[in-house]
C-alpha cells in the first residue's frame, strides 16, 4: 500500500479539459503527459450594408470610360521670398469635365450609341471613379537651384477658397502680413487654412538646374452623385483634392556686394496629370476613352538636366 501511495503522489495531476470549440487532447500512457491541440474558428469579417451594395455595383460594370487630362503652368519667387501655386487636381470641376458626354445605349431603339449628358438623365446620377491617378511634376528649367515643396491637401468643408486663397485670407490670429510670400510662414501656421484644409502628405526636394520632382497620389472607389453635389452653391466640395506647391530660392550672395547673403530667386515649371476610370450604369457593356491635352505652345523649349525624383503614395 505504501508503494501505491508513493506512486500516486509522484503522478502529476491531470490538467483540466480545455474549453473551447473544436478542441481535442492526446495523452501519453507512460508519463501521463498531455498535448493539447486547439483549432480556432475563423471569424468572418463583418461588412456594412453600404459596402455590400458598393461591391455589387462594382461587380457588374455596364460601361467604362477612361479619362486622361494634362496641363502645365509656371510660378516663380523673388529673392528672400517664397511663392505658392494651387494645382486644382480632383474637384467637382474635374469630375464633371470627365463625364460631360458619357455614352449610353438606348434599349428601346436599335443598338446604336447615343450621347447623353449626365445632368439630363437619371441613368448616370451615380458614377463610380474606380481608380483615380493624380500626378504633379515640378521642373527647374532655370540656371539656379530651387527648393520646392508639394502639399497634398483635402478640403474639410465646402468652400470658395482654394489653398492659396485660404492662406491669404485676413486672420487676426496671425498678425503677419504677406503670409503667402514670407519664407518663415508655413500653411500649418495659419488657423484659417487649418480650418478649411487637411494636409494629407508633404514632400520636399532641392531641384538643381534641369532636375524634376514627380509627386503622385492615388484615390480609389470615389463615388460621385451629381444630384447631391454642388447643392451649396460654393466652388469646392468637401473632400476635393489639391496639390499646393511652394518654391523658395537657395542660399546665395550678391554678385557685386559679395558680403550680402540671402536667398535667390527661383522659377518652377509644373505639370498636372489626371487619369481616371469611370464605371456607370448603361444598357450595354462597352468601353470609351476621352483625353484633354491643355499643353501650351512652346516654340523654343528650354530644358536642362536629366535628374528625376519620383515619390508615390497610394491611399
Amino acid at each position: 500500500m505504501y508503494n501505491d501511495a508513493v506512486r500516486q503522489a509522484q503522478q502529476k495531476p491531470r490538467p483540466a479539459e480545455p474549453v473551447g470549440p473544436r478542441s481535442y487532447s492526446i495523452y501519453n500512457a507512460r508519463g501521463g503527459t498531455k498535448h493539447v491541440a486547439t483549432k480556432k474558428r475563423r471569424r468572418r469579417r463583418k461588412t456594412t450594408l453600404r459596402k455590400r451594395v458598393r461591391n455589387l455595383e462594382m461587380k457588374d460594370p455596364n460601361a467604362v470610360r477612361t479619362y486622361r487630362s494634362v496641363g502645365a503652368l509656371q510660378f516663380s519667387c523673388s529673392p528672400n521670398q517664397c511663392a505658392y501655386a494651387s494645382a486644382q487636381l480632383w474637384t467637382s470641376t474635374e469630375k464633371e469635365a470627365a463625364f460631360v458626354s458619357l455614352d449610353f445605349m438606348d434599349r428601346a431603339a436599335t443598338p446604336a450609341q447615343d450621347v447623353i449628358s449626365p445632368t439630363l438623365t437619371t441613368l448616370s446620377n451615380k458614377i463610380l471613379f474606380k481608380n483615380t491617378y493624380l500626378k504633379c511634376t515640378m521642373a527647374n528649367n532655370g540656371a539656379i537651384p530651387c527648393n520646392v515643396t508639394a502639399y497634398w491637401v483635402q478640403t474639410k468643408v465646402n468652400t470658395n477658397d482654394n489653398p492659396k486663397q485660404a492662406m491669404t485670407e485676413v486672420d487676426d490670429e496671425v498678425g503677419i502680413t504677406d503670409v503667402d510670400t514670407n519664407i518663415l510662414v508655413f500653411p500649418t501656421d495659419l488657423p484659417q487654412f487649418s480650418r478649411i484644409y487637411k494636409i494629407l502628405k508633404t514632400e520636399k526636394a532641392c531641384l538643381r538646374a534641369g532636375d524634376q520632382m514627380v509627386s503622385k497620389y492615388v484615390k480609389k472607389n470615389d463615388k460621385y452623385d451629381h444630384l447631391s453635389h454642388n447643392q451649396h452653391g460654393l466652388s469646392y466640395d468637401r473632400g476635393d483634392i489639391f496639390c499646393m506647391l511652394r518654391c523658395e530660392g537657395v542660399l546665395s550672395h550678391d554678385k557685386t556686394n559679395v558680403t550680402n547673403v540671402g536667398s535667390s530667386e527661383g522659377t518652377i515649371d509644373y505639370e498636372v496629370y489626371i487619369s481616371t476610370k469611370m464605371v456607370y450604369p448603361s444598357d450595354f457593356k462597352f468601353k470609351t476613352v476621352t483625353v484633354n491635352n491643355a499643353y501650351q505652345t512652346v516654340a523654343d523649349p528650354v530644358v536642362q538636366g536629366p535628374n528625376v525624383i519620383e515619390i508615390e503614395e497610394t491611399l
